[in-house]
């Protein structure tokens, strides 16, 4: 109770502080685009999850008063939808990333902008559609408002919502990749890092349509420059307590797996 209500503080005291100008010696952010679908922050387990922060890790938010104000970056992030009791990868991601290659003199921002459902079929991450917008308007205001900030990447979970799309899913998340470098205004955009997920290894096995999406988004890095693959078949499968139960998405404890896969699968493309 005590771990709780010291959270909530800190969350009203860093929303504050954060929105005021930058301290002295400060020189910009990290910053992170997380998108996608669910499974980028719907993992669940049974209880109340204890949720971890970090001082030097920041979210921008969007629901309620907190639109576009800068928070501290408390699961559930601020993406389309608020699932309680669920985490995604991002905030694992983020703490090694901060203890591994953040700057004394910077912090992370994670710019959370995944929506449940959504995918390439439904007109929704396609270039000009609405949270592929959402995303780069998003991006470019911190980039603007903040000097010295940096997109450091963009990590991407996304693709049950396309099972039905076939082969023309390659197309469309190539073209979305390549789009959305494009329309960030940062210097060599065009090599921002992207890392993407693999699905849920139980879901995929299912269905033959399901695994020839999950192929071409394992694929991506043989056709994109500057691509990663996050393999939740590898060093091990990753697997629920319990595979029967909502067998679409990652558990808690999958989702702190893959945070720590998408850490190392983006180390491979950063000096």
């Amino acid at each position: 109770m005590r771990k709780h209500l010291l959270i909530i503080f800190l969350f009203i005291q860093v929303s504050f502080s954060c929105n005021k100008r930058p301290s002295a010696g400060f020189t910009g952010y990290d910053i992170f685009l997380i998108g996608g679908q669910s499974n980028a922050f719907y993992g669940k387990q049974s209880g109340r999850i204890e949720n971890s922060f970090d001082l030097r890790i920041l979210q921008l938010g969007r629901h309620n008063t907190y639109n576009y104000r800068l928070l501290l970056a408390i699961d559930p992030l601020h993406h389309h939808q608020i699932v309680d009791s669920a985490i995604g990868f991002a905030w694992t991601f983020a703490s090694l990333y901060a203890d591994e290659y953040l700057e004394k003199s910077r912090k992370v921002l994670l710019i959370p902008c995944a929506s449940s459902a959504s995918g390439f079929l439904n007109n929704q991450w396609n270039r000009g559609n609405p949270l592929f917008t959402d995303a780069i308007d998003r991006v470019n205001y911190c980039l603007k408002t903040y000097p010295g900030s940096r997109i450091k990447g963009i990590l991407w979970h996304q693709g049950e919502s396309d099972v039905s799309f076939g082969d023309a899913y390659r197309r469309a998340l190539d073209a979305m990749v390549i789009n959305l470098r494009t329309a960030i205004d940062a210097d060599d955009n065009q090599t921002i890092p992207f890392v993407a997920g693999g699905l849920v290894p139980y879901w995929t096995e299912r269905n033959p349509s399901f695994r020839i999406i999950d192929s071409i988004i394992r694929d991506l890095p043989l056709r994109v420059q500057k691509t990663a693959f996050a393999d939740p078949l590898k060093p091990s499968v990753i697997r629920k307590p319990d595979d029967t139960v909502d067998a679409i998405h990652f558990n808690a404890d999958g989702q702190r797996e893959m945070g720590l896969r998408y850490f190392n699968s983006y180390k491979t493309l950063i000096p």
